[in-house]
């Protein structure tokens, strides 16, 4: 963590976190902040979006930390000027945690791997700095307007050129399961890696078999299938908690 970037370590110094929803990745996140807090070493998290910032310790918005321009072309700058406070904060940042990159399109990256070098008065990759990515392709990928399914791909984080020099870990084990859960979790996990066995004969070729406890019947309660035998009682002395628009925006 303490060794300067030089030509021969700044392609070990980019590494991307996969795992499917509830492996682990925010977890992971906190548990690196709250590492580096306690060696005093400055560290940095940030999300696509304000929702997903609002789940990490002391995150923010790629926009509002680079100061990313809307909207953002290939050629684009981020509007971080020189001695501001952004500036000098990314400067003394040694660990970035970029979370959600598996949405970001190629150019915003882009712009940030310029700023970083720029501030840091290097051409290493992204500056120097040690960053840490992490994302979930079994969601959606980047929104390209209008856009072709291979221009969507081609607009990923897979297809920027840093991510042949970055090390890749997989987190594979659903940490918040509960007993029972597993065989249907499995399904899920399956069902996005798109390893599910699908119908070979007509009139349901290619399709998939949805398992029976998914499927709710025509006399059934759609409440009552989730929420089993709820009484309204206890749901009258709750509340739901929810970010504002304030914070979101």
């Amino acid at each position: 963590m303490n060794e300067p970037p030089n030509v021969e370590n700044q392609h070990y110094r980019l590494f991307f976190m996969d795992g499917p929803a509830r492996s682990g990745k925010t977890y992971t996140h906190k548990y690196l902040i709250a590492e580096m807090s306690s060696r005093d070493v400055q560290s940095a998290t940030v999300a696509w979006t304000r929702i997903a910032a609002t789940l990490l310790t002391n995150g923010s918005t790629l926009h509002s930390l680079f100061k990313l321009p809307v909207p953002i072309l290939d050629n684009s700058t981020c509007n971080v000027t020189p001695n501001s406070i952004q500036r000098k904060f990314l400067r003394q940042v040694s660990l970035l945690m970029l979370d959600e990159t598996s949405i970001i399109l190629k150019r915003p990256l882009n712009a940030i791997d310029r700023l970083l070098k720029d501030i840091c008065n290097n051409n290493f990759l992204f500056g120097g700095k040690i960053i840490l990515f992490g994302g979930d392709f079994r969601q959606i990928l980047p929104v390209v307007k209008r856009g072709r399914p291979v221009e969507v791909v081609e607009s990923c984080i897979k297809c920027l050129l840093q991510w042949q020099w970055m090390q890749k870990f997989t987190l594979t084990e659903n940490m918040r399961i509960h007993d029972g859960e597993g065989e249907f979790s499995e399904w899920l996990l399956k069902l996005g890696s798109g390893t599910i066995p699908v119908k070979e004969e007509d009139p349901f070729k290619g399709c998939i078999e949805i398992p029976q406890q998914c499927i709710i019947r025509e006399n059934d309660s759609i409440f009552k299938k989730i929420f089993g035998d709820a009484q309204q009682d206890d749901y009258a002395k709750r509340v739901i908690l929810t970010p504002t628009n304030a914070d979101l925006l």
